[in-house]
């Protein structure tokens, strides 16, 4: 399961994204959201080790994270102590189609990015995880969600992502590699680890479901929404052929 995969994977999460480039990158790019959409509130239905929800917090939103990841939300609340902030009433663990029993309240901005939605391998789950991101939405609210551009990556075949490495007293080194099978991808994450001389390894592997743009936007459509496509967080226009991403905003 997907939970079980970032339940051991969360100890090692943050030394595979370059957090500070990536935020200082993202962050005007939020901002810029928020601004268009009038966002005070926003929930992050994926908040991993909470690294973007510090930041928004740092901006002045009432800003609430959720992860199915239990071992996720632990390193968050810590994120969020470190940053100065109080963790207590906005940090939940839930998968999405129950976030509606955890989290009794609705915001400017519903997000779901850093690829997360294709760990949900069946195209029901699929459908009715955007709904329950739809639901707790304000009804002038907006959904943004994100995930890799698939039929660019099939069509390339791209193997690696590109490596991290840390150094101190305990050096690491994290490659990421797909693997492509018919109906599915596999996202390899192997950590190498060197402490007192010797190095260990960790191999984990969790399957990804290649949903397509239009796998998203003809379920927003079908709760009455208005879907814009584009193929980044920055919202260039997105090129199926060409585009990293898709990032789709749902609102009414």
């Amino acid at each position: 399961m997907t939970e079980m995969f970032y339940d051991n994977l969360a100890s090692d999460y943050d030394r595979i994204i370059r957090w500070e480039r990536r935020l200082k990158v993202e962050q005007p790019w939020f901002q810029a959201l928020w601004k268009r959409f009038n966002v005070n509130s926003v929930l992050d239905a994926a908040c991993g080790t909470g690294r973007h929800l510090a930041m928004f917090l740092y901006d002045g939103l009432d800003a609430v994270g959720s992860d199915a990841s239990a071992e996720m939300v632990s390193h968050a609340a810590e994120v969020l102590r470190e940053a100065g902030h109080d963790p207590a009433g906005r940090l939940f663990t839930a998968p999405w189609t129950e976030l509606g029993e955890v989290i009794d309240r609705r915001f400017d901005a519903v997000l779901c990015v850093g690829n997360s939605l294709p760990y949900v391998m069946d195209i029901n789950v699929f459908h009715a995880s955007l709904h329950a991101l739809w639901e707790r939405r304000n009804p002038d609210g907006v959904v943004v969600i994100q995930f890799k551009n698939f039929e660019k990556l099939i069509a390339e075949k791209q193997r690696f992502l590109p490596l991290q490495a840390t150094s101190g007293p305990v050096e690491s080194l994290a490659v990421r590699m797909y693997d492509y099978h018919p109906d599915h991808i596999d996202f390899n994450v192997l950590m190498l680890e060197k402490v007192e001389g010797e190095w260990t390894m960790r191999h984990r592997v969790t399957p990804l479901k290649p949903y397509h743009a239009e796998d998203a936007v003809s379920c927003f459509k079908a709760l009455g929404a208005q879907a814009e496509v584009y193929g980044s967080l920055a919202l260039a226009p997105y090129d199926r052929t060409k585009s990293d991403d898709v990032v789709i905003l749902a609102h009414k």
